[in-house]
């Protein structure tokens, strides 16, 4: 979907349907809003009047506009209560209401933006626009269901004027950037492990660095044997696929920033090893490089808005699986940083692929080190499907 941004009145603007945010509370009618109720002879007050439409969080409802304005709908969207307006609120809202309009088969929409919203919301608009549409069915036989061709192509943000129109920009185009990050990261989750490999995933590294200007270096399993990566390769050895390391560089302008380096676990495929994991559920470890997909995804993001601080991102790759050649419980490897390591279950192979990432990472004297993994299903236990667990140290 595209996002575009533009001043002037909605009126006469061409397009499927107005979306616009009402608050539960009837006192506060934004400029927009206004402007079109009375376009449409004060039906969004008498609807409310009635009850019929409250602008609880999340609701929504459609009016036809028989002719009073070009676009022939207007679909109003609850905001919920004034002081419990928030930028996530915003978000959530956003999202419903693009999957709302793409349900009824709409191609086409635009939202008149009021003077009163923050960059933030914008931003949390843009961002939602495009994730909730989010699909992925790049492996999907058509079967001609007409629900396939429902896609909402394009959003409008209407600025109330030239001035607004600047900071309206900003914020759409920051929203959008992270989003087609968090897009991205959501693709290489996604694709089945005959579709990434190691070697694939290190080749869509180098595409994403040089789409954003990013430095990348790729170590293969020779150069990984050289430098001492005893503990990535030990996981690979039981795979016939070789592994990869990834290195992507963002260097701002200037001298002197402190580094940042993400770290992410990428194992393309995880069936537990010699320690094997049962069949229930073992097709969903496709997604245990979601660690590495999030550190590529934020990479191009940062690539793109280029923060005045240097961030390096790795990523250790490699297929985790059981063969005549594979690692073994019992075995004891050295690390690279030189720690002895016994494994006593070789579905513990997250904490050895970054036990080597990790070790690389120390040359750049980091600021701070953000490490992103599928490390292990308790953290599903302990959390539910909503949260993600973090641990911290200073």
């Amino acid at each position: 979907m595209n996002i575009t941004v533009k001043t002037g009145g909605f009126a006469q603007e061409q397009t499927d349907v107005i979306a616009i945010g009402v608050l539960e509370n009837p006192d506060f009618y934004s400029a927009p809003l206004q402007t079109i109720d009375q376009a449409l002879g004060g039906r969004i007050r008498e609807l409310m009047n009635l009850g019929d439409f409250t602008g609880k969080l999340k609701t929504t409802s459609w009016l036809y506009t028989n002719g009073a304005i070009t676009a022939p709908r207007v679909l109003l969207v609850g905001l919920g209560e004034y002081h419990d307006l928030t930028v996530e609120k915003v978000r959530q809202t956003a999202g419903h209401a693009v999957r709302t309009i793409r349900d009824m088969g709409l191609t086409n929409a635009a939202v008149p933006i009021p003077i009163e919203a923050t960059p933030e919301m914008i931003q949390a608009a843009a961002e939602a626009g495009l994730l909730a549409l989010y699909q992925f069915d790049e492996h999907k036989t058509s079967n001609g269901n007409e629900d396939e061709n429902k896609k909402l192509e394009s959003l409008t943000f209407l600025a109330e004027n030239d001035q607004s129109q600047a900071t309206v920009e900003a914020a759409a185009r920051r929203g959008e950037v992270i989003a087609n990050g968090t897009l991205l990261a959501r693709d290489l989750s996604n694709q089945p492990a005959n579709y990434l490999t190691p070697t694939q995933l290190a080749e869509k590294a180098e595409a994403v660095a040089a789409a954003a200007g990013l430095g990348c270096e790729i170590f293969d399993k020779a150069t990984l044997e050289e430098k001492g990566f005893r503990t990535l390769l030990a996981v690979a050895q039981g795979s016939a696929e070789e592994p990869r390391f990834i290195i992507l560089e963002y260097t701002p302008d200037g001298e002197g920033q402190d580094t940042v380096v993400l770290v992410g676990k990428g194992i393309t495929f995880d069936t537990g090893g010699i320690s094997l994991k049962g069949g229930s559920g073992m097709h969903e470890m496709k997604h245990d490089m979601s660690g590495a997909a999030a550190v590529i995804g934020a990479m191009q993001v940062i690539g793109q808005l280029k923060p005045n601080v240097r961030v390096i991102g790795v990523v250790a790759a490699t297929e985790n699986m059981p063969s005549g050649t594979a690692v073994k419980p019992g075995d004891v490897i050295t690390s690279y940083g030189g720690k002895t390591i016994e494994i006593l279950n070789t579905d513990a192979e997250g904490r050895l692929v970054l036990a080597d990432a990790l070790g690389w990472t120390a040359q750049y004297n980091p600021k701070g080190v953000i490490d992103l993994a599928t490390l292990t299903g308790a953290v599903i236990t302990c959390l539910g499907h909503i949260a993600a667990g973090a641990m911290g140290y200073r």
